[in-house]
């Protein structure tokens, strides 16, 4: 597995990170203020928390899901 650092922005502000790049796995400080059901974004992608685990009280592995963005396309007129 591949990662890579990048900036994660939560409700309460950015913080430092790191997101697996085949699958939208996140290791957070574990200080970190976050929930199952909490979202967040990273590289312009919404995201939403289903899992979190403890590793070894050096980070948090947090596993999200894409939320899905539906725009709205314009209606035809006939």
């Amino acid at each position: 597995m591949a990662w890579k650092e990048t900036i994660i922005e939560l409700k309460s502000g950015k913080i430092e990170g790191m997101k697996n790049n085949s699958i939208p796995l996140f290791n957070m400080p574990i200080k970190t203020k976050i929930k199952s059901g909490d979202t967040f974004s990273c590289e312009n992608i919404s995201y939403s928390v289903t899992s979190i685990e403890n590793s070894r009280d050096e980070f948090l592995e947090v596993m999200a899901i894409e939320n899905d963005v539906k725009e709205e396309k314009p209606k035809e007129e006939a």
